[in-house]
């Protein structure tokens, strides 16, 4: 079921945004998600991150999932799973910033199967570089957002409307009934 890619788990995390391009390594993320210390190459980009983003981070990186791994594979691989893992790939993408849809899957069933469903270990299990796209993840924020925004609005209208309804209809008198 799973392809096996020979390439090595990703010892470096790349951030691309356009032609910028950071890189830490998965050693540092894992440090600082076991203990809380900023090793050299994390301290230059928690400069720009404040304390209670860096704790958020921090419990991202340390949040446990404890997931069916056949469960796991079956909705991977099913039509659906397949335009999520697509979808998903766009953004977390492998070496040469192709698509990354066939590695996740890979990582995540793997990660799955260990017990221990962690980002951290997810990175670990990704086969190959792995490089996240900030701009197409932004703009799935600014989306999501937007469509959060627009779910809010609606729902106040509906309820408004449904107030407005309710107190002009005329009283049942259920006794009478």
């Amino acid at each position: 079921m799973l392809v096996n890619f020979s390439a090595k788990a990703a010892e470096q995390i790349h951030f691309n945004y356009g032609l910028l391009k950071i890189s830490v390594s998965l050693t540092a993320l894992e440090t600082y998600a076991e203990t809380g210390k900023v090793e050299d190459d994390l301290k230059l980009y928690f400069l720009l991150i404040d304390a209670e983003n860096q704790q958020k981070l921090r419990n991202v990186l340390q949040f446990n999932l404890n997931i069916n791994p056949m469960q796991l594979a079956q909705g991977l691989y099913s039509p659906m799973g397949e335009k999520l893992l697509q979808y998903l790939g766009e953004m977390i993408q492998t070496q040469g910033r192709n698509n990354g849809a066939i590695a996740l899957r890979e990582a995540l069933i793997k990660t799955a199967k260990s017990q221990d469903f962690t980002p951290i270990n997810v990175l670990q299990n990704f086969p190959g570089e792995v490089q996240f796209n900030i701009r197409k993840i932004l703009a799935v924020n600014r989306e999501f957002s937007a469509l959060l925004e627009d779910t809010e609005k609606l729902l106040k209208e509906v309820k408004q409307i449904t107030l407005t309804a309710a107190s002009t209809e005329e009283k049942i008198d259920f006794s009478t009934l």
